[in-house]
């Protein structure tokens, strides 16, 4: 048994290192000119977690993952938010301002948050990790909602 656990030990260790580069993605930029994000899915697979940073640094948060399929609508807000809205309606929001390191506006920040989302400009959709201009679309994956963007959300998937 000692052999066959010495064996298997590398080779679980390779894989664990190879799912993590997997979801691993570069930023991607954002057309402010200032602002670059990431969507990585965490190594259990049940999280994303949102990277936001400019010149003075940056913020990360996390949110839920319905699964592994990454479908990241991202949006700009008049108030110099970044929000990222996922698959079945989990979203996060960022302030990011132009002279200091973005902040994720989760805990107590919550009350800061843009939710007119009637004013928010649509950037495009993270997929794959590469930021796309596909249609906008929220797919609630059946079970999922959002207070936001109702109009593209979608009952299932796009």
């Amino acid at each position: 048994m000692v052999k066959r656990a010495i064996f298997l030990a590398p080779i679980c260790l390779f894989a664990a290192s190879a799912l993590a580069a997997c979801s691993n993605h570069e930023f991607q930029d954002i057309p402010d000119g200032n602002t670059s994000v990431k969507v990585d899915l965490n190594f259990g697979g049940d999280q994303w977690t949102v990277t936001v940073k400019n010149k003075y640094g940056s913020a990360s948060d996390t949110m839920f993952s319905v699964n592994d399929s990454q479908r990241s609508n991202i949006y700009l807000t008049p108030s110099s938010q970044l929000v990222v809205v996922e698959k079945g309606g989990e979203d996060v929001f960022f302030r990011v301002p132009n002279n200091s390191a973005p902040v994720a506006l989760n805990g107590p920040q919550v009350k800061f948050r843009d939710q007119n989302s009637n004013s928010w400009q649509y950037v495009g959709v993270i997929k794959h990790g590469v930021l796309t201009h596909d249609a906008e679309c929220i797919p609630l994956m059946g079970e999922g909602k959002s207070p936001y963007r109702k109009r593209f959300q979608s009952q299932h998937s796009c």
